[in-house]
């Protein structure tokens, strides 16, 4: 299990959890005292509201972490510029990381979508994540590495595939597995038009598209030269498949 950081687990939140349980960096206290607040530095200098990018190696794959918790006003409309700077580092950060593993491919794993679809409502459905694009462009290398061979996130209570035509890896959002908080981006007719405005604003159209309202979840699994993906309802059966390269 690789736990991923989300808002409801920021320095409003279930921030005590998340270090107690699940971050796998050590704690600095002061005197062995928890605080009462989340601190903005412990004794190593880390701020709890953000974690630092980490990879989880294995053979033939590498999984990198990116705490995306904590995004100050988190419309999507424009970019937050205090938080640009912060996820700007963590993105240089993370291709190195994907870098120094060599020819080891890399799955890059967070808690919001890069560029999926928000949904409020077919009548504002919007792009994800003008503050983590805008992080990702002022970067070192302005893109992920080739060795990122999909991006993966959840914060959208959609499951949704969203294929791109430049260099981009695949688009993952494995939202929907216990509620149905957020509307629907269309209806058995087609996508609303505020929706294939917003996959346009993220270089993408509806053909590349793939999204589902009902209850539903993720398997992936080694091909041969591939990742097989299977998106599948509450009963097991498959809503969407589709693969990506090893």
């Amino acid at each position: 299990m690789i736990p991923v950081r989300g808002n409801h687990e920021d320095c409003s939140r279930a921030w005590r959890g998340w270090f107690f349980l699940l971050d796998p960096e050590p704690i600095e206290l002061a005197n062995d005292i928890w605080p009462d607040q989340c601190p903005t530095a412990d004794l190593a200098g880390q701020n709890w509201n953000y974690t630092a990018p980490y990879p989880v190696k294995f053979d033939n794959l590498q999984v990198i972490e990116m705490d995306t918790s904590r995004i100050d006003h988190d419309t999507r409309r424009y970019p937050d510029g205090a938080m640009v700077a912060q996820y700007t580092g963590e993105f240089t950060h993370i291709e190195k990381i994907a870098q120094d593993a060599g020819t080891l491919s890399s799955w890059l794993v967070t808690h919001r979508p890069f560029w999926a679809v928000a949904s409020w409502g077919t009548d504002s459905a919007g792009p994800t994540d003008l503050t983590l694009q805008a992080a990702l462009k002022a970067s070192k290398e302005g893109a992920l590495p080739a060795q990122v061979k999909a991006t993966m996130a959840g914060h959208i209570h959609l499951a949704q595939q969203v294929n791109f035509p430049d260099a981009r890896p695949k688009q993952f959002v494995f939202g929907n597995g216990g509620t149905k908080r957020d509307p629907a981006l269309g209806t058995a007719s087609g996508l609303s038009a505020q929706t294939i405005t917003a996959l346009r604003r993220i270089g993408a159209d509806k053909d590349s598209f793939f999204w589902s309202y009902d209850f539903s979840y993720g398997i992936i699994t080694a091909g041969a030269s591939t990742w097989d993906v299977a998106f599948k309802d509450k009963a097991g059966a498959d809503l969407h498949q589709t693969t990506f390269s090893r």
